[in-house]
């Protein structure tokens, strides 16, 4: 005989409507990141077996592993997520998921924007001539090549007044003193990636020099 002590709770995953959820949120984009994705009924039951779809909210790339993604027995499966492509001002960038007529958003960090490094100032001998280095950097700390660095100084020459950066991102210039002036300022600028950069560069031509005997920038 049966009593109502021997009743038990009975749950049916599949209850409408289901609920996607991905984590960790966010995560950096132009990356790969490792991620999981969990399907829930209306009762917070795991649905096993439900297809995942996936796709860009923006113009990059996004590829997931493994595909197709199904989750598992928990109602859950993990991925790895890579992107490609995100620029610096994109707006909001993110990877929607898809299952059961549930969505999750898997937000995007984006880089930051381009950069133009210089020496903060520089030193040179009357009649001297130094090199001075500009390296122009994605917002990822990655060299950009092929950027064209524009150089226009006062108080010194400069050879190239243009040069393109190098694969590691650097372009050179030979700055050279005269002996008239004892002040020098050099404005470097770039367009990278869509954006105007540039830099100054202050020179002293003269006096003391930190390494003795040699012109030098720092």
């Amino acid at each position: 005989i049966q009593t109502v002590g021997d009743a038990v709770a009975a749950v049916f995953p599949g209850i409408a409507p289901a609920s996607l959820i991905v984590g960790p949120n966010p995560v950096r984009g132009n990356s790969t990141e490792d991620i999981v994705l969990c399907a829930l009924d209306a009762l917070s039951a795991p649905i096993r077996n439900a297809p995942i779809s996936f796709g860009p909210s923006d113009n990059f790339s996004v590829s997931v592993s493994p595909t197709p993604l199904i989750t598992g027995a928990d109602g859950c499966v993990a991925a790895e997520v890579t992107t490609s492509g995100i620029t610096f001002d994109q707006n909001e960038p993110a990877v929607i998921f898809s299952s059961l007529g549930a969505t999750a958003t898997l937000n995007l960090v984006p880089p930051g924007p381009p950069i133009l490094q210089a020496p903060g100032s520089c030193q040179l001998l009357t009649d001297d001539n130094f090199n001075v280095i500009i390296t122009v950097l994605s917002g990822e700390n990655e060299p950009l090549p092929g950027i064209d660095v524009t150089a226009n100084c006062t108080g010194v020459t400069v050879d190239p007044t243009t040069d393109a950066t190098n694969t590691v991102g650097q372009a050179v210039f030979t700055l050279t003193a005269g002996s008239t002036d004892d002040t020098g300022q050099c404005t470097f600028t770039a367009d990278a990636q869509g954006v105007m950069l540039s830099t100054t560069v202050d020179i002293q031509i003269g006096g003391v020099i930190p390494s003795p005997g040699a012109s030098d920038c720092n």
